[in-house]
């Protein structure tokens, strides 16, 4: 947690299905010995103040311009997904299926669904992507109990969004695998 950035507004106490982050002397900390790395916390905050060692944003919107440059094909779509590195494979290595997605597709792995931000769903329209998507887990088989819900309403407030600017909802999905 950046403590120059923290408003000590408890968005992440309130949010994290684990009970992690605290308040202490004005300003929130994360236990990292007992972080289960959802990144709910970091995805929520509003000042943005609470920063993830793996899959940072840096990270992440690095991929999606890999990702929509990578998956140009002549007359196909480009399309830009987001996985959940433990549900979305099924117990198939990762590379092993992204291997069989067709070539305008491209799967970026996360954490958890619930760590993917708004900003990334319209970075990658943004930066061409012709649709988006979210592959979100089966609510029994998630590690993280509040992570496609979470995914979902982002999902849904985003799809409003592209409808009202005339881009269109149907090119934003959410799918629970």
């Amino acid at each position: 947690v950046n403590m120059d950035k923290c408003i000590a507004c408890l968005t992440c106490v309130r949010g994290c299905p684990y009970d992690v982050p605290l308040l202490e002397r004005g300003t929130a900390t994360v236990p990292v010995e007992q972080c289960q790395a959802c990144g709910l916390c970091a995805t929520e905050c509003p000042a943005k103040a609470i920063e993830m060692t793996l899959h940072d944003d840096d990270e992440i919107l690095g991929q999606i311009r890999n990702a929509v440059r990578r998956a140009r094909v002549d007359g196909e779509p480009t399309i830009v997904g987001f996985a959940c590195r433990y549900c979305a494979y099924n117990g198939q290595e990762p590379n092993v299926v992204k291997a069989k997605l067709p070539r305008n597709v491209r799967a970026i792995d996360v954490l958890c669904t619930g760590k993917v931000d708004s900003l990334y769903l319209l970075k990658a329209f943004e930066l061409g992507a012709d649709g988006v998507f979210v592959a979100g887990c089966l609510e029994d088989e998630c590690h993280n109990i509040k992570g496609s819900t979470h995914a979902g309403q982002r999902v849904r407030y985003i799809q409003g969004l592209l409808d009202a600017v005339g881009v269109g909802s149907e090119r934003l999905l959410m799918l629970n695998l």
